[in-house]
C-alpha cells in the first residue's frame, strides 16, 4: 500500500494542471434581462449615435430592425428587408449602422446578404429615416456588392470610426485562399467613404463608394483599394475603441483555435495571416513574408467549451469603472464570457459570469453600456454591484507555458518516486 501512496499523488498533480494553469476570476458581474424578440436570432445592437436618443436598434437575421425605447420593444420594425434577405446558414440581415452626422441628413447603412439567379452576395446599402423617427424610408441606395461563395463566412460587422469612414468585416466565404487575395473583397477588412469622397471604388459588383486616400494598397491598380487589413477567415465582431482608436477584431477559428487581433490606431494594411496560420500555428497552407499575429488565442476543448467566438466591445460606460478600457468577448458554444485589459500585447485575461443561451452579439447604448443579444432573441445589459473585479494576468498561450512547466514538474516527480519504488523493492 505505501508503495502506491507517492504514484498516486503524481497522478494527482497531473489531474490538476488544467486547473493550476486556468486560473479564473469570478467578478460580481451579471447579466441583467432587458427585453427579447421571441424566436429571433439578434445579429446586432446599436445606438443612433445621437445625443439623448436612449433607443436601441436591434437587427434579427431573418431582416427586421426593432426599436426597443426603453420601456418597450415598438410593435413595427423600424426597417423590414425580409422580403430581400437571404435568411439562410449564416447568410441574413447582419448589422445596422448609422452615419456619424445621422442627426442632420437621417442616413443609416445595413450590411446583409442577399440572392440573384442563384448567386449570393453581400450588400452594404444606405437609406434614410422618414418623418417618423421610428419608421425608415424604404428607398435603398447600393454603395457596395460582391459576390459570396457561401452561406457560411460572411462577416458582416460594420463601424464608422472617428476618422469619419466606414469600416466592413467580410469573411472568407468559406473559400479560405481568397482572405489573402489581393483583388478580393473576402477575408478582410474594408474602408470605405460612404459620402462619395477620395478615388473611385474599384471592386465589387456594385461600386457606389469612395475610397480614402490614405487607404494602404490603393497605388498598386492590381489590389482593391477599399481593402484595410487581409488574411481573415470569419471576423464576425469587431470594435473601434472611441478613445484609442485601436481595432479589436474576434477572428472565428477553423477547428482547433478562436483569435483575437489587434490593429493599433490609425495603422492600415496588417496581414493577420489566415489561411497561412491559424493563429500561431503556420499550417503550410501557403507562404507570406510576414503577418501579425493574434494577441490572444482560446484552443476549441472536447466538451466544445470553445468553438465560435462572439466579439465585442471596449467598455467605456460610466456603470461599472472597474471594467473601464476591458474588451468583453464571448463563446457562442460554451456561452463563456472573458475580458482583456492592459497592454494590447500582452493583455490581462479575466473571467466573467456564464449566461444562458448562445451569445451572438454585443450591443452598445448612448451611455456606454453594454447588451448581449442571443440566438433565442434574448438582450440583457450588462451590470455589477462590485466596482472592482479581479483580473487574471493569464492568456492561453501563457496557459500553455503553465501547462508545460507543471508537467515536466510532475514528470520529475514521477522520476524521484520510480527510483524511490525500485531502491525499495530491492530492500
Amino acid at each position: 500500500m505505501n508503495k502506491v501512496k507517492p504514484f498516486l499523488f503524481t497522478l494527482f498533480a497531473l489531474c490538476l494542471l488544467p486547473s493550476m494553469a486556468h486560473a479564473q476570476s469570478n467578478p460580481d458581474i451579471t447579466f441583467q434581462f432587458v427585453f427579447d424578440i421571441p424566436d429571433q436570432l439578434i445579429t446586432s445592437i446599436t445606438n443612433s449615435g445621437v445625443p439623448g436618443d436612449q433607443r436601441l436598434f436591434v437587427t434579427t437575421h431573418p431582416g427586421e430592425v426593432w426599436i426597443y425605447d426603453g420601456t418597450a420593444v415598438l410593435p413595427t420594425p423600424f426597417l423590414d428587408l425580409t422580403d430581400r434577405v437571404e435568411n439562410v446558414g449564416e447568410a441574413g440581415l447582419l448589422r445596422i449602422v448609422f452615419h456619424p452626422d445621422y442627426a442632420a441628413n437621417g442616413r443609416f447603412f445595413v450590411n446583409y446578404n442577399d440572392e440573384d439567379n442563384g448567386i449570393l452576395r453581400t450588400r452594404v446599402s444606405a437609406f434614410t429615416v422618414s418623418a417618423d423617427p421610428d419608421l425608415a424610408n424604404d428607398d435603398e441606395q447600393i454603395l457596395l456588392q460582391f459576390e459570396q461563395p457561401s452561406v457560411n463566412h460572411n462577416g458582416g460587422d460594420m463601424h464608422f470610426g472617428t476618422d469619419g469612414y466606414l469600416y466592413i468585416a467580410s469573411g472568407d466565404g468559406d473559400y479560405d485562399v481568397q482572405a489573402q487575395a489581393t483583388d478580393s473583397l473576402l477575408g478582410k477588412i474594408l474602408r470605405i467613404d460612404v459620402d462619395g469622397g477620395g478615388l473611385t471604388g474599384d471592386c465589387g459588383d456594385v461600386r457606389n463608394y469612395g475610397i480614402p486616400a490614405d487607404n494602404p494598397f490603393t497605388a498598386d491598380g492590381d489590389i482593391c483599394g477599399a481593402i484595410w487589413h487581409l488574411g481573415l477567415r470569419n471576423p464576425w465582431r469587431f470594435d473601434i475603441d472611441p478613445v484609442t482608436n485601436n481595432m479589436w477584431i474576434a477572428d472565428v477559428g477553423d477547428e482547433l483555435w478562436e483569435e483575437v487581433h489587434v490593429a493599433a490606431a490609425g495603422v492600415g494594411g496588417l496581414n493577420f495571416g489566415w489561411p497561412c496560420y491559424d493563429a500561431l500555428d503556420d499550417n503550410g497552407r501557403c507562404e507570406i513574408d510576414d503577418h501579425t499575429p493574434p494577441v490572444h488565442i482560446e484552443a476549441h476543448q472536447s466538451d466544445d467549451r470553445y468553438c465560435s467566438i462572439t466579439g465585442g466591445y471596449v467598455y467605456r460606460g460610466a456603470l461599472i469603472p472597474a471594467l473601464n478600457g476591458h474588451y468583453l468577448f464571448a463563446d457562442w458554444c460554451a456561452s463563456t464570457y472573458q475580458t482583456l485589459s492592459g497592454d494590447p500585447a500582452d493583455p490581462t485575461v479575466t473571467q466573467l459570469p456564464m449566461l444562458d443561451g448562445g451569445p451572438t452579439t454585443f450591443g452598445e447604448d448612448i451611455n456606454g453600456e453594454l447588451y448581449i443579444g442571443t440566438n433565442w432573441g434574448g438582450v440583457s445589459r450588462i451590470e455589477t454591484s462590485n466596482p472592482s473585479p479581479t483580473a487574471v494576468h493569464t492568456t492561453y498561450a501563457q496557459t500553455s507555458t503553465l501547462s508545460g512547466m507543471w508537467l515536466l514538474v510532475a514528470f520529475f516527480i514521477l522520476i524521484v518516486e520510480t527510483q524511490y519504488l525500485a531502491s525499495f523493492s530491492e530492500k
